[in-house]
């Protein structure tokens, strides 16, 4: 019963991302990264370099565009593949390590529903991709340690974690973590030739070959994205997991505030999971070093030597990186490998305990509550016309199509239009995609000046009423406004 409501759900999430792929409007870091990488030539995409360039995923883009022509879905289909990937692998993943009862269930769901997740498994950006590939690896090496010593998983695991830091650079933590561990394995099983011929060359090299010429290109001044502490790192994760976009305030109403899951989270479940997780991966290490046969650990103690031990691994290393080179903290996005990470480790914990019955309900039981009211959370949260990182371009498309709505009532030979500065990529790519010429390209400039129009955010709505515009659209969830000049246009309004 629990597999089938997994596949029903996993049938829902596909055809959710389907329609948001197909309907929502573009965001900025979509449409700058194609101005940038997709406008032109292919030789672009390895001349250049920029954080948003996630060169596996670009490459793909620019191949869907090529054979379909350039419109928001062809853009994300590439990423669209990606999230049927990753709910497919996390499918497979989650049976492996919880079986197929009501904690494989929770833990498909936890993983596959979080609304940042979703975000990423249909938004032209190689982040989904990227995580996919990393949890396909991760299951590789988990069937091969559970008994499985078919060489052919040591090289998936292998090009995995390389098609996975191809996809996406912000993967190379998790990645370099979860090699040094399986690697372990290797070693630990005798297998040195194996791990060298199969695994790590396969993996460096495939990277490399799709990286590295991009990367020459690149200086520190290109990796901005990130945040200065931990603090405002998991806050802002929490966030768009919780809070991805406004619910009807008589739901909002009845459910815990932003301070209660920040402190829930940042004070009590993410110290005392990597802990555990710490305690727990080095508990199955020494055993399995000792002599203990790893596959007879089963499944959650395996995730948690792999998958618990990368998530330790990687926080440890970000925290090094922070500390030596002023290396950023995890933006949302660029930390999303956290969320299934940290889910299913939390969820392994009691999982592990096996026939300890009385201990595993003691440790599982409040994680399970939890577990099962974040599900409820996510349900609510569920996005349909918002990524939640880019909520002020949700109206965008609406904005452009309403401006050409008007100029085919009475056309003007030009039209300008002052914006808030972040919009510009997307009312651009509009403006392209519809060959709109007699749209001149907005320009990140201050909007306090002359023009036919004016798309502003909240930062800049001060001019509507400073100038006396007329407000002509304003979508309050994403903060944005088109408005004109009073007393403009009046004989056709």
């Amino acid at each position: 019963m629990c597999r089938r409501i997994a596949i029903l759900l996993l049938l829902i999430v596909l055809g959710l991302n389907i329609y948001r792929a197909w309907t929502q409007s573009i965001t900025a870091d979509e449409a700058f990264a194609e101005s940038l990488f997709l406008n032109g030539h292919i030789s672009r995409l390895f001349n250049s370099y920029d954080a948003s360039h996630h060169v596996l995923h670009t490459l793909l883009t620019k191949l869907s565009v090529l054979a379909f022509g350039l419109s928001e879905f062809t853009l994300r289909l590439p990423s669209l593949l990606g999230g049927l990937f990753y709910l497919a692998t996390l499918y497979r993943l989650t049976r492996h390590v919880f079986g197929g009862g009501g904690q494989f269930l929770l833990a498909f769901a936890l993983a596959g529903l979080n609304p940042l997740v979703l975000d990423h498994l249909s938004a032209a950006r190689g982040y989904g991709l990227a995580l996919a590939l990393f949890l396909w690896s991760l299951h590789q090496m988990l069937l091969y340690s559970g008994g499985d010593h078919d060489t052919s998983r040591v090289l998936k695991a292998g090009l995995g974690l390389g098609l996975s830091v191809a996809a996406n650079l912000t993967l190379l933590v998790p990645a370099t973590a979860l090699a040094v561990l399986f690697l372990l394995v290797l070693v630990r099983s005798g297998r040195l030739s194996a791990a060298l011929d199969a695994f790590v060359v396969p993996g460096i090299v495939t990277a490399f070959v799709i990286v590295v010429l991009p990367l020459t290109k690149a200086t520190r001044e290109h990796f901005y994205v990130g945040l200065a502490s931990v603090g405002e790192s998991l806050r802002l994760l929490v966030a768009l997991s919780m809070f991805h976009h406004p619910l009807d305030p008589r739901v909002s109403a009845v459910l815990p505030q932003p301070d209660f899951w920040y402190a829930l989270f940042g004070y009590l479940l993410a110290p005392a999971v990597l802990a555990a997780a710490g305690a727990a991966a080095s508990v199955v290490l020494w055993r399995w070093w000792r002599g203990r046969r790893l596959a007879l650990a089963g499944g959650p103690a395996r995730f948690l030597l792999l998958g618990g031990g990368s998530l330790v691994l990687s926080v440890g290393i970000l925290v090094a990186l922070h500390g030596a080179m002023k290396v950023l903290y995890p933006y949302a996005r660029t930390g999303l490998y956290l969320i299934p990470l940290f889910t299913l480790t939390a969820l392994a914990l009691p999982a592990s305990l096996g026939t300890r019955r009385r201990a595993s309900r003691l440790v599982g039981g409040p994680l399970w509550a939890v577990g099962a009211f974040t599900v409820l959370i996510y349900l609510l949260q569920l996005p349909t016309k918002v990524y939640g990182e880019w909520t002020y371009d949700s109206s965008t498309k609406d904005i452009v199509n309403l401006i050409r709505d008007r100029q085919r009532e009475r056309p003007l030979s030009r039209v300008r239009v002052g914006i808030t500065w972040m919009l510009e990529p997307s009312i651009n790519f509009y403006r392209r995609i519809y060959s709109l010429d007699w749209l001149a390209p907005v320009e990140r400039k201050d909007p306090d000046g002359d023009y036919d129009y004016f798309a502003l955010l909240e930062a800049d709505a001060a001019l509507i009423k400073k100038r006396g515009l007329r407000v002509l659209f304003h979508d309050p969830a994403a903060g944005v406004y088109l408005a004109e000049p009073a007393g403009l246009r009046q004989s056709y309004r």
